[in-house]
């Protein structure tokens, strides 16, 4: 099976279907050529060749770059947010203490590090700010703890 040089079509019967142009034209003129026009056609061809290769693996060098820029930019990118996360102030708020108030004074004077009398007057001074200044990771530990007694808390920055 052939290949059309004009149009790149299928070519059966030595004539393109889509141009009508006859193959049969270069393969007469290919056997006049002489050896020395051989070799140089073949040179050629060669070079086409190389300089393809050449292109293709500098085309792959190139997208291999940009993958390894996207990747650094991305990475870049996650820092700079995890630096703004850390850098966001939340504070946690009791909303209610649940039927377990006992257990929650406890978690909570563990969390602030205030005496029983204070922690009882926080607890019953619902809706109330437990502790200020807290980074994401350290809120939402502080939110789980409380959770897992019953207790209502709200997370706000």
């Amino acid at each position: 099976m052939l290949k059309c040089p004009m149009c790149s079509s299928e070519v059966y019967e030595y004539v393109c279907p889509k141009c009508k142009y006859d193959v049969r034209r270069d393969f007469q003129e290919y056997r006049t050529l002489s050896v020395i026009q051989h070799e140089d056609i073949q040179y050629r061809n060669q070079f086409i060749k190389r300089q393809f290769q050449a292109s293709k693996t500098e085309t792959m060098l190139t997208i291999g770059q940009m993958q390894k820029s996207i990747k650094e930019s991305v990475q870049n990118f996650v820092h700079v947010l995890q630096e703004i996360a850390s850098k966001e102030k939340y504070y946690i708020e009791l909303v209610d203490a649940g039927r377990n108030r006992l257990y929650a004074i406890v978690v909570i004077r563990e969390i602030t590090g205030l005496g029983l009398a204070e922690t009882r007057k926080l607890i019953d001074s619902v809706p109330c700010i437990i502790k200020k200044d807290l980074n994401q990771q350290d809120a939402l530990k502080i939110k789980q703890k409380l959770e897992l007694l019953g207790a209502k808390v709200l997370i706000r920055k």
